[in-house]
This record gives C-alpha cells, structure tokens and sequence, in this order.
C-alpha cells in the first residue's frame, strides 16, 4: 500500500465531520475558558472554533454534559473514530517508514 492510498484513506476517515459555525459567548473546556466563539468544526471526537484570542479545538468528551448533548456527542461513536484514526496513523507511519528514500538524479 502506498503513501499516497493511506493518506487518502486517512483524510476519507477524517472527513466525517459537520461544518458548525454555531457563535458561543464563552466555552468552558477544564480550566480554560475562551470567549467570542465560533465553532468552525464538529466531528465525532472533537470541536474546532475561533477565538478571542485565536484558534481552538477540544475533545467533545471533554465539554459538559449539555454542549456534548448540544453537539450530539455519542461516547460508542467517538471510540470507535478514535480508534479508526489510530489504525490509520499507525498504517501512514508504517509505509512511510518502510518507504525507499528517491534517489538523486545523476546530471553529466
């Protein structure tokens, strides 16, 4: 198997999310709290969003109760895609591992 078939194959896996752009006051994640945000992304593991201060992203099972309800958060679902991202982590650094170094092209 390819690099390039596992990286596709990773980004396939990867692709299961829902675009948010859902605007949130504040978001409590442990003991951080930001504010002004916009949630950009959802998947079945983690939300992406914006900022005050920038970027951010969170595991969902690391949100409360009511915005992992909020953002459908399914705990079966979410271990299940975590260990489907491990696999396929596990199988992209393998090939590239055993892949063969390209060879300098000989000039003269």
């Amino acid at each position: 198997m390819s690099c390039r078939t596992i990286l596709v194959a990773a980004l396939a896996l990867s692709a299961d999310f829902a675009r948010g752009d859902e605007k949130l006051p504040a978001l409590t994640v442990g003991s951080e709290t930001y504010s002004n945000v916009t949630v950009t992304t959802v998947t079945a593991t983690d939300i992406y969003f914006s900022h005050s201060r920038g970027l951010g992203n969170a595991k969902l099972k690391s949100l409360d109760a009511d915005l992992q309800k909020r953002f459908h958060f399914d705990p079966v679902k979410a271990t299940a895609k975590e260990q489907e991202q491990f696999q396929s982590h596990a199988l992209y650094n393998k090939a590239v591992r055993e892949a063969k170094p390209a060879q300098p092209e000989v000039v003269g």
